[in-house]
C-alpha cells in the first residue's frame, strides 16, 4: 500500500509539473509581451492635444482639405501614447455625400498615416486612397458636388440613385475598373 501511495504522489507531481510546464509555455510569451508593450508605453512621452494637432497641421494633406473644406469637422481621439487620430469631415447636407480624411499618429514610432473616401449617400462610396494618392485623391474628386438624379425601374416601384459621371475626374470605363478592382475583381 506504501509503494502505491508513493507511486500516486510520483504520478500527481508529475501531472502537475507538466500542466505547469504546459502554462509557462503558453502563458509567458503574453506576459513578456505585454511587459515589454507596459515599458515601451511607460518611456515614451505622452503627447497632448496641442501637440497633436501641431503634428496633424503640419502636413499638406491637412492643409489642402481644410482649404477645400473650411467647414469641415474636426474629432480628435487622443490614447494617449499609443495612438492619436483625427477625422476632418466635410458634407453635404443636400446630397448627403461626405468626405472624410482620417490621419492616424503613433508617436511610439513616430509614423503618420492618413486616407481619405468619398461616401455618397445610400452606402455607396468611391475607392479610397492612402497616403501620397489622398493628395491627388482629394485635388480631383469633387465628392460633395456629385449631383443625385433619382429614377424608378420599370420593373418595379423601388427608387434608385443614379450619379452623373461627368463629374468624376476620370473616364467611367477607368472608373469601373477602378471600382472593380477595389472589389478584388478583375477582367471585364
Amino acid at each position: 500500500m506504501e509503494k502505491l501511495l508513493k507511486i500516486a504522489i510520483v504520478i500527481a507531481v508529475a501531472i502537475a509539473l507538466m500542466f505547469f510546464s504546459i502554462f509557462l509555455i503558453m502563458a509567458l510569451p503574453n506576459i513578456i509581451s505585454d511587459a515589454q508593450r507596459n515599458w515601451s508605453d511607460a518611456l515614451t512621452p505622452k503627447l497632448t492635444d496641442e501637440e497633436a494637432m501641431k503634428i496633424f497641421s503640419n502636413e499638406i494633406i491637412y492643409s489642402k482639405f481644410k482649404t477645400k473644406y473650411p467647414d469641415a469637422s474636426e474629432v480628435l481621439k487622443n490614447h494617449n501614447n499609443r495612438n492619436v487620430r483625427i477625422d476632418l469631415t466635410a458634407m453635404n447636407f443636400t446630397t448627403f455625400h461626405y468626405i472624410t480624411l482620417n490621419m492616424d499618429y503613433d508617436p511610439r514610432n513616430g509614423v503618420l498615416d492618413y486616407s481619405i473616401r468619398c461616401n455618397l449617400s445610400g452606402d455607396d462610396h468611391l475607392p479610397s486612397a492612402r497616403d501620397t494618392l489622398a493628395i491627388l485623391y482629394l485635388e480631383y474628386t469633387q465628392c460633395l458636388q456629385i449631383p443625385k438624379s433619382p429614377f424608378t425601374n420599370s420593373e418595379s416601384d423601388i427608387v434608385y440613385h443614379d450619379y452623373d459621371e461627368s463629374v468624376y475626374p476620370v473616364p467611367s470605363q477607368y472608373q469601373l475598373a477602378v471600382d472593380r478592382e477595389s472589389a478584388g475583381l478583375h477582367g471585364n
